[in-house]
């Protein structure tokens, strides 16, 4: 009777249900791996972006530093057009035609240039004794003083060798513009044949006289 006590009394144990308080302390280690594992993979996500996000700015950077390779590069290329390269002309077949615009010896003067000489010529030749007041028909136009005419000069290059050339030959200079080889004043008319046959000399353009203002003002009709 006694052992059929305690064998009801050890079934008895073995079905009642567990304590209310075991069952926490059971499942907790599976929801620990879980939130364990959900931390995981936001790690992993993050750490993707963020290298994703890496390389981006690595790639803007790259983009950025090569739009500022090429804005520096279109400066430079804007700078070099920009200033003025002239260079020494090569002697030109001279037809030895004043009145040649193209290959006489006043090519590089232009036509106003050309009359302009060839009157001087033509007055000295009709005054042999030096006499008399040479008049242009060009007065009203380009700047004559005497027997000078008003001139900017374009060199090549040795600007203070021309410069010195062109007071040996009476040049009265008036103005110097390095940045665009110019020399500006006075030149003897009787200098153009010798200053154009300067290899150094590109060109050798007149001073034109301002148009005077009519009465009343406005644009002077042609």
């Amino acid at each position: 009777m006694r052992k059929d006590k305690r064998r009801s009394a050890r079934v008895k144990v073995g079905l009642e249900p567990l304590d209310s308080r075991v069952v926490p302390a059971v499942a907790r280690p599976s929801l620990a791996a879980h939130q364990g594992a959900a931390l995981v993979g936001r790690f992993q996500s993050a750490r993707a972006l963020n290298g994703m996000n890496t390389r981006s700015i690595a790639l803007t950077s790259r983009v950025g530093a090569a739009a500022s390779r090429a804005m520096a590069a279109a400066g430079r290329l804007a700078a070099a057009q920009a200033a003025p390269v002239f260079l020494a002309q090569p002697a030109a077949t001279d037809s030895g035609d004043l009145g040649d615009v193209k290959n006489g010896p006043l090519a590089k003067a232009g036509q106003d240039l050309i009359t302009l000489y060839r009157e001087l010529v033509s007055f000295q030749s009709g005054n042999p004794n030096g006499t008399g007041t040479f008049q242009s028909s060009l007065a009203g136009r380009i700047r004559i003083v005497g027997t000078s005419v008003g001139v900017d000069i374009r060199a090549a290059n040795n600007m203070d060798a021309v410069i010195t050339t062109l007071r040996n030959a009476g040049m009265e200079i008036q103005a110097v513009d390095p940045s665009h080889q110019l020399i500006e004043g006075l030149l003897p008319i009787s200098a153009l044949t010798t200053t154009a046959a300067m290899p150094e000399v590109v060109n050798i353009v007149p001073i034109y006289n301002p148009f005077p203002t009519p009465p009343g003002g406005g644009i002077r009709p042609r």
